[in-house]
């Protein structure tokens, strides 16, 4: 179904400490600290899904879906964005 990776966006402490060791056993997987490094692997290369914080440390997961749905914007592209908070 999903033929590009997926990318968790962590922030600190948080339940997506849950996919570190998780996500490491698939491959083409990525695990982000903050919205910036995410934005610059997005800018790279696609993914089909983000699950990311509700905060993250330098923005909110508003303003990162909003700045992802830019990049996807000049790609053509769609990715799905979702947030978890604890």
């Amino acid at each position: 179904m999903f033929d590009l990776p997926m990318v968790v966006v962590k922030g600190g402490n948080s339940i997506l400490d849950f996919f570190d060791h998780e996500l490491i056993k698939f491959t083409n997987n990525r695990v982000c600290f903050g919205a910036v490094n995410a934005l610059q692997v997005l800018e790279e290369s696609p993914a089909n899904v983000v699950i990311a914080a509700f905060n993250v440390v330098d923005m909110t997961g508003i303003q990162l879906a909003e700045a992802i749905r830019d990049i996807d914007e000049d790609r053509a592209d769609y990715t799905i964005v979702t947030h978890l908070s604890s």
